[in-house]
């Protein structure tokens, strides 16, 4: 995937092979820093999950200073060259290495506090114990070379903070995953997406145009079954009684003749969704306008009435679906009388006449 994104800015594989290797290097460069300061500092912590005692953990930490403070005497005295398989990599220069040194511990940082929160008071203590635990199954989670150290990572902290048998310990483990892991890589993606639809744009674009073209001869028959199936969610919900919290908060807003109100809207906005659907099987143009309007008065019904969102976000999609398939209902005529045929509904037979529903009907066109 790196690879995929640097190579399209330029980069040969050498060169992102580098940035890759800089990259962890700065990532390895904070998490010792942080760990060393911790194990000096607090030396009690990795023993819950590792048998070792407090002096171990000291005479550990001062190593990896020790060891910290000749890499970065080494790399002040110049640029250093890295060779190895036939692979030649430049070490960062000093400043580079403490810029990306600095970026990690923060990252880390962060990433620590990402689960100090929602972990349970009693599991964490403190935050420099709970830190070091963190960086420790981070670590091991690395070491193990298992996806994103899942399980690994999980095992050791639930090991490190005594969380055994807890479940909101777990809980908080779970969050974690979905806030610091899911939620980046849906963005990302997303990202991603949205870079490839740019830099694309021509391939994308007669996709598109062979996907709506598939799908096109379809929108008439989804239309009317969503609209019938959206009349129908707005009548049986113009029925049934709101709920008293969101009511509650809903009074102190509206006045209660509107909210009384607005549930003889939806019901009627779900009837005429109902009937009007019939129109847009037909591919009324008339009956997808009216169709627009009535699944916007819905949308508006179902927050007045008792703030119902998760029927009004079906609002929103159905209207956004009928939106972007304008073009499919064309048809000129009302929704209760017969259509005026169109090129599109017609077949030339060899008298020049076009044949629709079994009759001959000549047009001037």
């Amino acid at each position: 995937m790196r690879y995929r994104i640097y190579a399209a800015l330029g980069l040969d594989l050498a060169r992102v092979a580098g940035v890759i290797a800089t990259a962890w290097v700065g990532f390895w460069l904070g998490l010792g820093l942080i760990i060393a300061v911790l194990l000096v500092l607090h030396p009690v912590g990795l023993s819950g999950v590792l048998p070792i005692g407090a002096d171990m953990e000291t005479a550990v930490g001062l190593a990896i200073l020790a060891g910290l403070a000749v890499l970065f005497l080494w790399l002040a005295r110049g640029r250093r060259r890295f060779v190895y398989g036939g692979f030649a990599f430049d070490l960062p220069h000093i400043r580079l290495a403490g810029a990306l040194t600095a970026v990690s511990v923060f990252d880390l940082t962060m990433m620590a506090a990402t689960l100090y929160v929602p972990m349970p008071g009693d599991l964490t203590q403190n935050f420099a114990w709970f830190f070091l635990v963190y960086v420790g199954a981070i670590a091991l989670g690395i070491l193990s070379h298992a996806t994103g150290g899942l399980g690994v990572f999980e095992a050791t902290t639930v090991a490190g903070l005594g969380a055994g048998g807890r479940s909101d310990g777990l809980a908080a483990l779970i969050l974690y995953r979905l806030i610091y892991t899911v939620l980046p890589f849906v963005v990302a993606m997303a990202g991603l997406a949205a870079v490839w639809v740019v830099s694309e744009r021509r391939a994308v674009g007669k996709s598109a145009g062979w996907a709506y073209r598939l799908v096109r001869p379809l929108v008439p028959v989804a239309a009317a079954g969503i609209a019938l199936l959206a009349g129908v969610i707005l009548l049986i919900s113009g029925a049934l009684p709101g709920d008293g919290a969101r009511l509650g908060l809903l009074s102190d807003i509206l006045p209660l003749s509107f909210i009384e109100a607005s549930h003889l809207a939806g019901s009627v906005a779900g009837l005429l969704l109902v009937v009007i659907s019939r129109g847009l099987y037909r591919k009324l143009y008339r009956a997808w306008a009216i169709a627009i309007a009535l699944m916007v008065l819905g949308l508006v019904a179902s927050l007045a009435k008792g703030l119902d969102w998760q029927e009004a976000v079906g609002m929103v999609v159905a209207t956004g679906l009928l939106a972007a398939f304008r073009s499919a209902f064309y048809r000129v005529g009302g929704v209760g009388v017969s259509p005026e045929p169109r090129v599109d509904d017609q077949h030339c037979g060899s008298d020049g006449g076009a044949v629709l529903g079994g009759a001959v009907r000549l047009f001037p066109r």
